[in-house]
């Protein structure tokens, strides 16, 4: 079990814990904040079960992984044949590069399920009633554009954008735009492929060229003067240690707002009725 799936795990947990111990509090009716306040704390813990469908997803990246590593391991076997060349896909023969764009969007698309799903949970965890009772999937919190970019003070307790940014914005806008340009615009920069070899042997290779223009679209998106993010070479590795970064992020904060969350209903719990000794069930 990696670091990032453990820790999902546990606040799967602790989140249910916290359902339970609320649930069972009954606080004074003749205090409808009381009332009001109970009910958020309900409607946050249930993201346990938000968490606990994210954690089949780590199954199906792993199998994506392993996909598009077996793939590569047979194209490259193909040397110097063209891209146009057929190799067997699932039950099928199909392109070089068809099947390359297919693995490589289906690993994408299910990890950033899995990044997605959490930040929509942290993100609710940590903004106020109004983002926690949202029902419009289109406004859920999202990495990028709330926990990072996000001008409202909602997704910023302790300056967590901040660090985020600082820490792990290269990872995270690396990832961001291959996510995009793989899985929006079919693994292009504007006109010119990602992936610019023209034989089996090189399908998986950046240039030089390609990895300093993505690596200045990563600079343009931080404001920052240079990125190191994308290196000539094998692309395949250079996602797993991005994502090995990104898994490492997430596992932190997961923990760090699960665990605030659970010493938030801990440290005011008391005023509604409940009992210190919740602390074994709310870690």
């Amino acid at each position: 079990m990696s670091d990032l799936s453990g820790a999902v795990q546990q606040a799967q947990t602790e989140l249910s814990g916290v359902f339970s111990v609320v649930n069972a509090t009954n606080p004074d009716v003749g205090h409808l904040d009381w009332l009001n306040i109970k009910t958020v704390w309900l409607v946050k813990a249930k993201l346990h079960a938000d968490l606990g469908e994210t954690m089949k997803l780590f199954e199906c990246r792993d199998a994506a992984m392993q996909c598009l590593e077996n793939l590569r391991r047979n194209i490259l076997m193909l040397g110097s044949e063209p891209l146009s060349s057929k190799i067997q896909f699932g039950a099928t023969q199909i392109p070089i590069f068809a099947a390359r764009l297919l693995a490589v969007d289906s690993y994408l698309a299910v990890t950033w399920s899995i990044y997605d799903r959490l930040a929509n949970v942290l993100g609710r965890l940590m903004g106020v009633s109004d983002i926690v009772s949202n029902s419009n999937p289109a406004q859920n919190p999202k990495l990028v554009e709330s926990l990072i970019a996000q001008a409202k003070g909602c997704y910023q307790g302790f300056g967590t954008n901040e660090l985020l940014l600082k820490l792990y914005g290269e990872s995270i806008y690396a990832s961001y735009f291959l996510r995009n340009s793989f899985m929006h615009d079919g693994g292009m920069m504007g006109n010119v492929p990602i992936l610019s070899g023209n034989s089996a042997a090189s399908c998986f290779e950046l240039s030089k060229e390609n990895a300093e223009r993505m690596n200045r679209n990563v600079a343009q998106r931080m404001s920052c003067s240079r990125s190191s993010s994308f290196r000539e070479g094998d692309v395949i590795g250079q996602m797993k240690q991005c994502h090995d970064d990104l898994d490492k992020m997430f596992a932190s904060l997961v923990k760090f707002v699960v665990g605030a969350f659970c010493s938030q209903v801990l440290s005011f719990g008391g005023k509604m009725g409940i009992n210190p000794t919740a602390s074994a069930v709310l870690g």
